[in-house]
């Protein structure tokens, strides 16, 4: 499974505010995600961050590179058959882990956003078997969430509805099945681009609506962090390509 590097950009937005919170705050993020989790019914006892790393120049990963990082690389090829090359690059990934039942350890796929417009994109595949391959997975991912079928999900919000579709892949495709989670981090009053909970919570209600949900998806949480100030320790920008 082949894929291109995720894009090097600006540290700013979600990206330096995500950074943050790893480098100066994490156990604030470990323990308000540790207790989102223990609310959805799922008792971790800690969070083992893999991606983005100082070890790894902060790199993020897609396709066969974010499964790696998770250790699940067996399903590199079940991820080929269901998605295309070039899938999405995750802001940060993690395993949580689970003293009484290490072989259940769950895996969080974690998407942070510090302003509304970082999760709008229109989905940009050109190649008619990609196409069809992501139309496809849309299908299933629909009627697994009992979202309305009609709904567009490759315009505006695609970045949004891809994620939920690899959740899907790890939750009931993925054999044996994994104890997957999406984490949907919001920053609140970020200085580049000021957002409010309640502002957040109003669009969210709106995204649902979008993409044909009566209900918040199964197995995905959101979770909001007022944005950090950070510091000069906090690395500006990665030696390392983003892969």
């Amino acid at each position: 499974m082949s894929s291109q590097p995720c894009p090097d950009g600006p540290l700013k937005g979600s990206r330096l505010q995500l950074r943050s919170y790893l480098a100066e705050r994490q156990d604030e993020l470990d323990e308000s995600l540790l207790k989102l989790l223990h609310i959805a019914g799922a008792d971790y006892s800690r969070i083992e961050w893999v991606s983005p790393i100082k070890s790894t120049g902060f790199a993020e990963y897609r396709d066969a590179e974010f499964l790696q990082r998770l250790g699940l690389g067996h399903l590199v090829e079940a991820l080929q058959k269901f998605w295309p090359d070039n899938g999405p690059c995750w802001d940060a990934l993690a395993v949580a882990h689970d003293p009484l039942a290490p072989r259940k350890n769950g895996v969080i796929l974690l998407e942070a956003k510090s302003h509304r417009l970082e999760m709008c994109g229109c989905c940009g595949a050109t190649a008619s078997h990609s196409k069809r391959k992501i139309e496809t997975a849309f299908d299933s991912t629909k009627i697994w969430l009992k979202a309305r079928t009609r709904t567009q999900w490759t315009s505006f919000l695609y970045q949004y509805a891809n994620r939920l579709a690899h959740l899907y892949f790890l939750r009931s495709i993925a054999e044996p099945n994994v104890d997957a989670w999406l984490v949907n981090l919001y920053f609140t009053q970020d200085p580049y681009r000021p957002t409010s909970q309640m502002q957040w919570n109003d669009f969210l209600v709106e995204v649902k609506w979008a993409l044909g949900l009566d209900h918040d998806p199964p197995f995905s949480l959101n979770l909001f962090l007022p944005a950090a100030d950070p510091s000069p320790a906090v690395p500006q920008n990665s030696s390392a390509s983003r892969v």
